[in-house]
């Protein structure tokens, strides 16, 4: 193995370095939206008492500051399915798709089920070490929530091999080096649109990441990177990673997707005795140690629905990311705060004492005194853990979080739609707001189910852009507004969450609850739907929230809301 790649390395040594190059400054570095220039300033002054001058400083250069991805906070869990048993499921919900969705609703009704079913069959005997599985198993697919860290994982593996190879040593704690190469799925399907012969073969060294080219060298053509790549793939010496199955909601083109990554596994990813996953699993298990007998490896990422609705057959190795626990949360603080505050420090370019530790402390006491399970729960997603740290990052008087529940969930509801709209500005937060309502409303008229179908979405981000536009003559306008509505709802704000393969429910029980609650304080529903404000007919509008407490008060599922409805009014 090691001959065959210090070959391709004389080969290709141009092409190669550049690639492994432009590898290391793609995946890397990683943005915190919410982080302004203002915030940075603020925090700066208070612990390190800038100049003016710095301050400019400060303002010019964080406009388009990335911090380095220096380590991930991932667990994961091994599926107990076999290969069979898997196989019999895809064939399973193939032939009963229909039969069987009115049963999956059922099942799945609470957010989480899915969750607490990875969790049932993924004991913690099961627990996976990331270095071995990788080593160890030529055919995985990493599943996990939103803002588990499956794309921050595989961009820091990525970078780490790339690094590795670029130093010209050939192996590391996760085995032989292979070439790396990260392909998103959502990118290799609008390229499929444009050319329905595309196959992933032949896409492999023409592909983008974030729209941006795999190297920017102008003395590399596309066509000597696709040749390079794609030889060390037909010498086995690729570890190849399609990140973002979930991504691709329509069925027809999701099955298209599906088929071109078997046929590109049952012709590239095979055991050098040539078994397929596709054929004997038994025999592919009993002679394969991709460690040992090199080979091609790949690696598929997906949300946890995705992966359960459109199963791969073949002998895929299955992997769930699990909740971040306490220790992980208190390292992952430390990690977040530490990057940052050396960040400042190193663009201010001066000799400086990191402040990090001091700052974190309050978040770090809390999080390790806490009782609330809800803000456990949420911190346990390395997503939403960053959107906590970004919260007490730009807190001057190093105040807790808030102690009424209410206030804790608007809080983190706020700086994640902050962060949402710094990097869409054009999106209007009142109208994701109003929708994200609309939908609690939609959910809870159906006793039986906590989900929501994808065409239900869409009716209410009509329905609500239509009260909240005081024109829609402009038929074409209208549409894309709504498509593009549908489009942020469903894959950019974060709380909603894919559950199956057309439902979406709350990514959090925390976060169905606050937005119900504020669908229960709405006051004004007649036209511009508005949340209760001080102001004129104040007396009915209490009448109006009073009523409709009461009308839901022997409703279990309203008990957290209506709760939350309370902690809100008696703080105003």
């Amino acid at each position: 193995m090691i001959e065959k790649h210090r070959y391709l390395r004389e080969k290709y040594t141009k092409t190669v370095e550049s690639y492994l190059r432009a590898c290391i400054e793609l995946y890397q570095w990683e943005s915190i939206p919410a982080l302004t220039s203002d915030i940075i300033i603020k925090i700066a002054n208070l612990f390190y008492q800038v100049s003016s001058s710095e301050q400019m400083i400060l303002e010019k250069e964080w406009r388009s500051y990335k911090f380095p991805i220096k380590q991930t906070f991932v667990r994961f869990k091994a599926d107990q399915l076999t290969p069979f048993e898997r196989n019999g499921l895809r064939q399973l919900l193939a032939e009963n798709e229909d039969k069987f969705k009115e049963t999956w609703e059922r099942l799945a009704s609470v957010p989480y089920a899915i969750y607490a079913a990875e969790n049932d069959r993924c004991s913690e005997e099961n627990n996976a070490n990331k270095e071995q599985f990788i080593q160890n198993k030529r055919w995985s697919i990493i599943s996990g929530e939103p803002g588990s860290g499956k794309t921050i994982f595989i961009r820091w593996l990525v970078y780490h091999l790339a690094q590795t190879l670029l130093s010209e040593q050939y192996s590391t704690n996760y085995g032989p080096l292979r070439v790396p190469i990260l392909i998103c799925i959502d990118e290799f399907a609008e390229s499929m649109k444009e050319e329905s012969s595309l196959n992933l073969f032949d896409y492999i060294g023409k592909h983008k990441w974030m729209g941006k080219p795999i190297t920017d060298d102008s003395s590399i053509s596309l066509d000597d990177l696709s040749c390079t790549l794609q030889d060390y793939i037909q010498q086995g010496q690729a570890l190849i990673i399609f990140d973002g199955l979930d991504e691709i909601f329509a069925s027809d083109q999701r099955s298209k997707i599906i088929n071109s990554i078997e046929n590109f596994v049952d012709t590239y990813v095979r055991t050098p005795i040539d078994y397929s996953s596709f054929g004997n699993v038994y025999l592919s298990k009993l002679f394969d140690d991709p460690s040992r007998s090199g080979g091609n490896q790949l690696i598929v990422t997906s949300r946890i629905a995705s992966d359960h609705t459109v199963v791969f057959s073949g002998k895929f190795a299955h992997y769930t990311i699990q909740p971040m626990d306490k220790k992980s949360m208190i390292d992952f603080v430390d990690c977040w705060f530490s990057r940052v505050h050396q960040s400042m420090i190193d663009t201010l370019n001066i000799p400086l004492t990191s402040q990090a530790e001091k700052h974190s402390e309050a978040l770090k006491k809390e999080l390790g005194t806490t009782k609330s399970m809800s803000l456990l729960e949420m911190a346990s997603n390395s997503g939403l853990l960053s959107t906590i740290c970004t919260m007490y990052f730009s807190q001057t008087d190093g105040s807790r979080l808030p102690a009424r529940r209410f206030f804790q969930y608007e809080s983190i509801v706020k700086t994640a739609l902050n962060s949402l709209h710094r990097k869409l500005p054009t999106i209007d937060i009142s109208q994701v707001i109003r929708i994200l309502a609309n939908i609690t409303s939609c959910v809870y008229q159906n006793p039986a189910s906590s989900f929501i179908n994808h065409d239900e979405i869409k009716e209410i981000c009509v329905q609500t852009i239509k009260t909240s536009t005081t024109k829609t003559d402009d038929i074409h306008h209208f549409e894309r507004q709504v498509s593009e509505m549908v489009r942020v709802i469903c894959d950019h704000v974060g709380i909603l969450t894919l559950r199956s393969k057309s439902l979406y429910g709350f990514l959090h029980q925390a976060f169905q609850e606050y937005f119900t609650c504020l669908k229960l304080l709405e006051t004004d529903t007649s036209e511009k739907q508005k949340f209760v404000v001080d102001g004129f007919s104040r007396e009915k509008k209490i009448q109006l929230v009073t009523q409709r407490l009461s009308h839901h008060m022997s409703d279990q599922r309203f008990r957290v809301p209506i709760a939350l409805a309370f902690g809100k009014i008696s703080s105003s």
